[in-house]
């Protein structure tokens, strides 16, 4: 015969209230004794008594779940949906939450579908306008919450995003700190609104440097071979002195195309890339900028859920956007006294091989 809340509360001595609220970590749950709580989940726990979450939604109408709304064309190799879905699922499991996954191919079914399961909190990683707006348009008829991620704000849902303009502004003005001033902007198609952004930032830079925009430098990466072809012969102030790369993917492939053609990484031409998931492990380490997209999957739930992260900046279009920060490795050129500068102001030049994670683990260890 299974537990019941009447056996938990007879063990610990309590009534089924307060053995309700605790163990459904309920805000009421906070005005009870610490003792009192502790003798509720030991006495659980004894029982082996488990909530039938099933039940729970179809008397309350409430179901403790999130229902995740994934891109239906994702190959399961997408370092940022990965990595924003791992996010989902680690801060899901401390607020005692479950998921249900989705895709947005049929947006319409996936609304009936969560509405069907009591689900009332949604989360989408679509990346499709179209389908983004859709799914938007139906949480707000039936009354569900809805957070984005990435990308922006949509029918007066927020959306949770990395900082991309900031990001690359960052980059770029630290490589017109040590010294660049020719720098060439690698990029895919301005289709979606995060590249839009970083290139917006990587203009941005050079202007606020009083450096004159080049449109020649700037080069999408169908055409990076016959750029990077183009731009080998040439020497002097004709020449891009670095090379940015609004992916950390295209930072790797253009580094071996400028090895294999006999040039120095970053003695002769500083690369740097962007989201830092990878290009630590190459010849020459790549600077990058962090990308911390599991942050965004947490943080997202934060917000679906009320438990907003404060640390977060909203812009005027309602979208809160996570800071980034540059790793400076081995493929940009600082020159040697403005390391020592660095490294008297307590700036970091990161080991070689570190990733984002395994610094931010380091500094949760410290702390």
């Amino acid at each position: 015969m299974s537990v019941t809340l009447k056996d938990v509360a007879r063990l610990a001595q309590t009534d089924i209230t307060s053995v309700s609220v605790t163990l459904r970590n309920t805000p009421q749950a906070a005005g009870l004794k610490e003792s009192t709580r502790n003798r509720i989940i030991e006495a659980a726990r004894y029982l082996g008594y488990t909530r039938n979450a099933f039940a729970a939604a179809m008397r309350t109408g409430k179901n403790p779940t999130v229902g995740v709304i994934l891109n239906s064309k994702a190959t399961g190799d997408n370092i940022f949906e990965n990595q924003a879905l791992f996010g989902i699922l680690h801060e899901a499991a401390l607020l005692s939450y479950g998921i249900s996954v989705y895709t947005d191919e049929d947006i319409k079914g996936t609304i009936q579908s969560i509405i069907g399961h009591q689900i009332r909190n949604v989360v989408s990683i679509s990346f499709s306008a179209p389908k983004r707006e859709e799914a938007a348009g139906l949480c707000r008829q039936h009354g569900l919450n809805l957070v984005f991620v990435t990308e922006t704000s949509q029918g007066g849902f927020p959306a949770v995003d990395i900082d991309n303009f900031g990001g690359v502004y960052k980059a770029i003005t630290s490589l017109i700190r040590f010294g660049h001033r020719r720098i060439a902007y690698l990029t895919s198609l301005f289709t979606m609104h995060f590249s839009r952004e970083r290139f917006r930032g990587y203009k941005q830079a050079l202007a606020d440097a009083g450096i004159e925009f080049n449109p020649d430098w700037v080069v999408q990466g169908e055409d990076l071979d016959r750029f990077l072809s183009g731009i080998l012969p040439l020497r002097g102030n004709r020449r891009p002195d670095a090379i940015f790369a609004m992916e950390d993917n295209l930072a790797v492939f253009t580094e071996s195309l400028l090895l294999k053609a006999g040039l120095r990484v970053p003695e002769d031409i500083s690369v740097m890339g962007f989201g830092n998931y990878a290009g630590y492990n190459v010849v020459v380490p790549i600077s990058t900028v962090t990308a911390p997209f599991n942050e965004l999957g947490k943080n997202a739930m934060r917000l679906l859920l009320g438990k907003r992260n404060t640390a977060l900046k909203k812009t005027a279009a309602g979208d809160y956007l996570l800071p980034m920060e540059v790793l400076h490795r081995s493929s940009v050129r600082i020159p040697e006294k403005i390391r020592a500068e660095m490294r008297s102001a307590g700036e970091k030049i990161c080991n070689i091989f570190q990733t984002w994670d395994e610094l931010t683990h380091k500094n949760e260890r410290k702390a």
